[in-house]
């Protein structure tokens, strides 16, 4: 170590008389440098120790930002996951009359558990776009027109005419949207007693998407 010191020395010593500077200007001039140097050094590790505190800071921040999105997300998609809702329900023979409720009474299925087979009165539980669609079958020589009702709604309806008394039928479709709690039924509007045949006679819907509320 003592051999370094010195050999620094008889450098420093060489290089002033060199330039024509004692050596104790040159070494004060050297570790002025070198300070300067040092104080260069520490600013730039203290710039990069702030830059270092403000991406992490960041990072953070845009972690958070992801994290509430992803649970706002997770939220809008458990609001709009369409469950399964659907039923299909036939009736055993019975006979009409004016604005009477077509009832389905047998139940084939009932997922949700939304249709009424008492009161033949399907209750929408959430609100969306659903589809509904009936068959009627009847044995009457007359004309026999029904709608799908929603609430006081007619959404669709279909007359039909029986020529020869035998088993006619005739059916309807629907997509449309309803809200939630809202009712769905068939209902007759021709005057006259009819006679419904269960072969083939139904009322059925499905779920088709649900939106988001009661806005529909």
């Amino acid at each position: 170590m003592m051999l370094v010191l010195v050999f620094i020395c008889l450098t420093i010593c060489q290089v002033a008389r060199g330039n024509g500077v004692s050596a104790l200007a040159y070494s004060s001039l050297m570790v002025d440098k070198m300070t300067r140097m040092e104080n260069k050094l520490a600013d730039l590790e203290n710039n990069l120790k702030e830059t270092r505190v403000k991406m992490e800071t960041m990072v953070q921040n845009v972690n958070g930002i992801l994290d509430r999105r992803t649970g706002e997300l997770d939220l809008i998609k458990a609001e709009l996951a369409t469950p399964v809702v659907a039923f299909h329900a036939n009736t055993p023979d019975q006979t009409l009359s004016l604005n009477q409720i077509i009832d389905m009474q047998h139940v084939t299925l009932n997922e949700g558990g939304a249709y009424d087979s008492i009161h033949g009165i399907f209750t929408a539980p959430y609100s969306g776009v659903y589809f509904f669609a009936t068959q009627i079958c009847y044995s009457s020589a007359n004309t026999f027109s029904y709608k799908i009702m929603v609430e006081e709604n007619e959404v669709g309806h279909i007359s039909q005419y029986n020529y020869n008394g035998f088993i006619n039928c005739g059916s309807a479709h629907v997509v449309t949207a309803v809200k939630e709690k809202q009712r769905v039924w068939i209902k007759s509007y021709q005057t006259g007693q009819f006679n419904l045949n269960n072969n083939g006679t139904s009322f059925m819907g499905f779920l088709l998407q649900k939106t988001k509320g009661n806005v529909v």
